[in-house]
C-alpha cells in the first residue's frame, strides 16, 4: 500500500551508495516539479529508515515537497534493505528494456494497479527478475513502475515479476503530452554508484580465494591457474629467474610447489583462512619469510599477483598494491584479473544461463559489492584501457596481454621500466603491510618492511 508520509518522520541509511553532482540533483529537481514524485520511496516501516528514495527524498525537500509517498516494509532484515536499495537504484538505471501497456480509461497522475495480463513485457533481465521475484515474495507487492504514452518507462523487470508470481503491478501513469521530457528525466542518469562511504571489513575479502590442487590428474579438479600455467611457469623453464615472490598467493598452491626448485620462492598473503577464520600467524610468518629475503636482495627477478586485483575493495587499495609490486620488482610482473566485459555481460543478459545467485551493481570505479550474511564483499573490474592505464601509472611496460581469451579473465605479462616515488613507496607498504583484521586489529608489519628496505 502506498501512503504518504511526511520527511520530517523518516531518515536516511548510512548505506546509501548513490554520489550524485550538483548539476545531476538539479535535473533530479526539474523532474519532481515538470513530472511529480512518481516512484514512491521504500521507508522501513520499525525505525522509518530510507530503504531507496534517498536523493528523491533530498531533492523534494530542496523544492519545498514536505511529504513524499511511500511504501512501508515490514520486518526487512539489513541484508534485504541494501538489496533493496540496489534493485531500486541499479535496474532503474538499466537500459535496453522493453514493456507496452493500454492505458486508455486508467487515472493519470495517480498511483494506481493494472493487471499484469495486460502487459506486453518484450525485454526485461533474467538475473534482475530472478532477484525481484525473491524479494516480493518475502515481502510483498512494495515495488512499482512509471508508464508513459503506453511505454514502461521504469519497473520493466518488476512488471515481468509480477506476472510471474500473478501479482498486480502497481503504476503511476504519466499524461501522454509529458513524455519527451519523461522519458528524458526517467533515463537520466541522477549519479553514479559508490561504495566509497560503506564501512569495509576488508578482510572478508580473502575468503573468496581459490582452491587449487596441482597433485590431482584431472586437469579440471586442480582448479589450475591461467596465468601461471600460460604465462609464468613457461616464463621461469625459459629464464634464467632466480628469485619469485608471489605477491597474494591465496592458498599458495604454485608458490608452494615452485618452493622445491627455487631456493627464494616467496609466498605473501594477509587474509590465510580455513574458510572462515584468518590465521594471522601464517600471514606473519610469511612476512618473516619476506623479510628474510629482503636483508639479502631488495627485489625479485619475477613478481607474481593473480586474481589479486579483481579482489581489492576500493581504488586505495588498488593503488597500494601496485607500489608494492612495483617496489618488490626487479624485472619481470604476471598479473591477471576480471575483465569489465564478463560482468556487464551477465548483469546485462536478458536470459539467465549464468545461474547467479547475488545481483550486483557497478559503480562509477567497476567495482560491484554484495551484501551477504552481514558482510560487504566486492570485487573490481577492468577493461583492456583500464589495464593499460595501470600498469603504465605503476611503472611497468605491457609485453603481452590476454583478455577474455580463456574464460572470464584478463592475464598480462609486463616488464618494470622505472620506479616509482619513494612517498608511493611507502604509502603502498604502509597500507598493505598493516592491513585490518578482526577484532580491530591490523598487521602492523609495515614498520618492519620499511625498515629493511631504507624507506624510514
Amino acid at each position: 500500500m502506498i501512503k504518504t508520509v511526511r520527511i520530517s518522520d523518516i531518515r536516511p541509511a548510512p548505506y546509501n551508495p548513490r554520489r550524485i553532482s550538483e548539476e545531476q540533483f538539479a535535473k533530479l529537481q526539474e523532474s519532481l516539479r515538470v513530472i511529480g514524485f512518481t516512484v514512491p520511496i521504500l521507508v522501513n516501516s520499525k525505525n522509518s529508515i530510507i530503504i531507496a528514495g534517498h536523493q528523491r527524498t533530498k531533492a523534494a525537500t530542496a523544492i519545498g515537497y514536505t511529504e513524499v509517498p511511500a511504501i512501508l516494509v515490514s520486518n526487512v532484515s539489513s541484508g534485504d534493505e541494501i538489496k533493496f536499495n540496489q534493485l531500486h537504484n541499479g535496474v532503474d538505471a538499466q537500459r535496453g528494456f522493453e514493456c507496452y501497456v493500454n492505458t486508455e480509461g486508467f487515472k493519470l497522475g495517480k498511483f494506481i494497479d493494472i493487471e499484469a495480463t495486460r502487459f506486453t513485457v518484450k525485454k526485461a533481465g533474467a538475473t534482475y527478475v530472478k532477484e525481484i521475484c525473491r524479494m516480493l515474495l518475502k515481502y510483498g507487492n512494495v515495488l512499482s513502475c512509471v508508464i508513459c504514452r503506453g511505454e514502461v518507462l521504469i519497473g520493466t523487470n518488476y512488471v515481468r515479476a509480477c506476472e510471474l508470481l500473478g501479482m498486480t503491478p502497481r503504476c503511476y501513469i504519466i499524461e501522454d503530452s509529458l513524455f519527451d521530457q519523461a522519458f528524458d528525466y526517467m533515463k537520466a542518469d541522477y549519479g553514479e554508484y559508490s561504495y566509497d562511504a560503506i564501512e569495509k571489513s576488508t578482510y572478508v575479502q580473502g575468503l573468496a580465494q581459490m582452491h587449487r590442487n596441482l597433485t590431482k590428474g584431472d586437469l579440471k579438479k586442480r582448479n589450475k591457474s591461467t596465468l601461471y600455467e600460460n604465462y609464468v611457469i613457461p616464463y621461469l623453464m625459459s629464464s634464467e629467474a632466480e628469485s619469485i615472490l608471489d605477491f597474494g598467493c591465496g592458498k599458495g598452491a604454485y608458490i608452494t610447489h615452485l618452493m622445491k626448485n627455487y631456493e627464494w620462492a616467496v609466498g605473501v598473503e594477509f587474509f590465510n583462512n580455513n574458510g572462515s577464520q584468518i590465521n594471522v600467524s601464517m600471514g606473519n610468518r610469511q612476512i618473516d619469510h619476506l623479510i628474510e629475503y629482503l636483508t639479502k636482495e631488495k627485489t625479485f627477478d619475477v613478481v607474481v599477483c593473480d586474481s589479486v586485483l579483481n579482489s581489492v575493495d576500493s581504488v586505495k587499495a588498488e593503488k597500494s598494491v601496485m607500489a608494492c609490486l612495483n617496489l618488490f620488482c626487479k624485472n619481470k610482473l604476471f598479473i591477471s584479473g576480471r575483465p569489465l566485459k564478463a560482468v556487464l555481460d551477465k548483469l546485462g543478459h536478458s536470459k539467465d544461463k549464468s545461474a547467479r545467485k547475488y545481483v550486483s551493481y557497478l559503480d562509477g570505479d567497476n567495482f560491484t559489492g554484495d551484501y551477504r550474511k552481514g558482510n560487504w564483499y566486492f570485487q573490481h573490474f577492468h577493461d583492456k584501457e583500464g589495464i593499460k592505464q595501470l600498469l603504465e601509472s605503476s611503472g611497468f611496460k605491457i609485453e603481452r596481454m590476454t583478455y577474455m581469451t580463456y574464460g572470464d579473465s584478463w592475464q598480462v605479462e609486463a616488464v618494470k621500466v622505472r620506479d616509482l616515488s619513494r612517498q608511493e613507496h611507502i604509502d603502498g607498504v604502509d597500507f598493505e603491510f598493516n592491513l585490518p583484521l578482526p577484532g580491530g586489529k591490523s598487521y602492523q608489519r609495515n614498520e618492519d618492511v620499511k625498515r629493511i628496505l631504507g624507506l624510514i
